[in-house]
């Protein structure tokens, strides 16, 4: 159980480390007044795509009448081969990224941090709304996280 956990730990941190790189290469691909678009297209291609690895998962291993590749439900190795099949499905869907996205080369300014990270606060600040929702969504998205978190440790760590 325990390895399950920090294998899924590991796993889910490394997804989100690479959402920053992701996130970076939109100004590679559109220009600022498309990055909306952009953005929101490639997030619903993104989904599509989770939904048909999801289904070809569903119907080639977990409802087959045997199994593929020899895998017995015996030590659930159905249910195992759809984490192979989403990595190889991730690889290969990834490789255009690759191939067709080239990073563009820019000129770093060093700036004080103190002085941008006043500037960033700033820009918040004048975009009316923005500073109310990004509090919200973090109440919501890591509050969520932690009270889960903390029903999910009642339940686990006094059996650790």
């Amino acid at each position: 159980m325990m390895q399950a956990l920090i294998i899924s730990f590991i796993s889910i941190f490394a997804m989100e480390i690479t959402f920053v790189f992701y996130n970076s290469l939109l100004s590679s691909v559109a220009k600022p007044k498309q990055m909306g678009f952009v953005s929101g297209i490639s997030w619903g291609f993104g989904y599509f795509g989770a939904i048909a690895c999801l289904l070809l998962a569903l119907f080639i291993f977990i409802q087959a009448k045997e199994p593929p590749f020899g895998l017995t439900w015996d030590n659930a190795g159905p249910v195992r081969a759809t984490m192979i099949l989403a990595a190889v499905w991730l690889f290969v869907f990834s490789i255009p990224a690759f191939i067709f996205i080239s990073e563009k080369k820019t000129n770093i300014q060093k700036v004080n941090p103190i002085k941008r990270l006043i500037n960033g606060f700033n820009i918040i600040l004048n975009i009316p709304g923005l500073l109310r929702f990004m509090i919200a969504r973090m109440l919501y998205t890591d509050g969520n996280c932690f009270f889960c978190f903390w029903g999910f440790g009642k339940v686990f760590f006094p059996k650790v």
